[in-house]
């Protein structure tokens, strides 16, 4: 195996030097890092029939967990040379040019991406998990409900809501403890609108997923576009922040190719 080793000391690099991967006879990009990262490379490679590979060196890992990729380094480098993949759908937020694997949000998720962005700093030194909800427990006591337009293939619909969800790939279990299939390979995006009817309905269905009991999500489609109407809003893909709304999200024409243990 003849590997090449590029390290990226700024964001939008990964995106840059897989670019021009398939012109440089490579067949594989190999990314360590996290969810962010893997994103950049996807835009990067996206369309040129390359298979990704992942060592999971990040925070979260979510693709990692999701796909079940090692996280021991050796197990991870010996998957990748056995070159099994699958193939996965891709999502893209078509007006903004970008795509992503997991999801592309709003509401209470672009805010805490965001905070993320801004601060790079965990609250009080905790392990990552209890990081993380803490900060969900902060904006959920900050947020106030936001009314969203938007279609939904072309099903028009006007609501409020405190998170609005265009997943491809779910979260480690939250698709069977919310009652949902969400399948990358079902070529649909899944829409999860959550929108508790106060603040402690919010912190009572974060402590379900917690402690892994089941609820439903108020409202959930299946649908390949989901167009957004509504002007402002925070917009984020796998963690990072994009751009405002409006903004069209849908079920790309591409996929891509993931090396997944056998």
């Amino acid at each position: 195996m003849d590997v090449k080793i590029v390290l990226t000391t700024r964001r939008g690099e990964a995106k840059e030097l897989s670019e021009t991967a398939k012109q440089n006879g490579f067949d594989t990009i190999l990314v360590a890092g996290g969810d962010g990262t893997i994103n950049e490379v996807l835009n990067g490679i996206i369309g040129q029939d390359l298979a990704l590979g992942i060592l999971p060196t990040g925070t979260g890992n979510l693709i990692a967990r999701k796909l079940k990729i090692p996280f021991d380094l050796k197990e991870a480098f010996l998957n990748i040379s056995k070159g099994r993949t699958t193939t996965l759908d891709v999502g893209e937020i078509v007006d903004k040019e970008h795509f992503f694997l997991i999801e592309a949000g709003l509401g209470l998720e672009a805010d805490i991406a965001k905070e993320e962005l801004i601060t790079k700093k965990k609250l009080f030194h905790l392990p990552l998990h209890f990081d993380y909800t803490l900060k969900i427990l902060k904006h959920i006591y900050k947020f106030n409900k936001r009314k969203i337009e938007m279609y939904i293939d072309e099903k028009y619909m006007e609501t409020d809501f405190l998170n609005l969800a265009c997943s491809n790939l779910s979260y480690v279990d939250i698709d069977h403890l919310l009652n949902l299939n969400i399948d990358p390979t079902d070529s649909k995006l899944d829409v999860i609108i959550t929108n508790p009817d106060t603040k402690f309905g919010a912190v009572l269905n974060l402590l379900r997923l917690k402690f892994h009991q089941e609820f439903r999500a108020k409202n959930y489609f299946k649908a390949k576009k989901i167009h957004i109407k509504s002007v402002g809003l925070l917009l984020q893909a796998d963690g990072e922040i994009i751009d405002k709304t409006p903004a069209t999200i849908e079920l790309s024409k591409f996929k891509q190719k993931i090396i997944v243990p056998n």
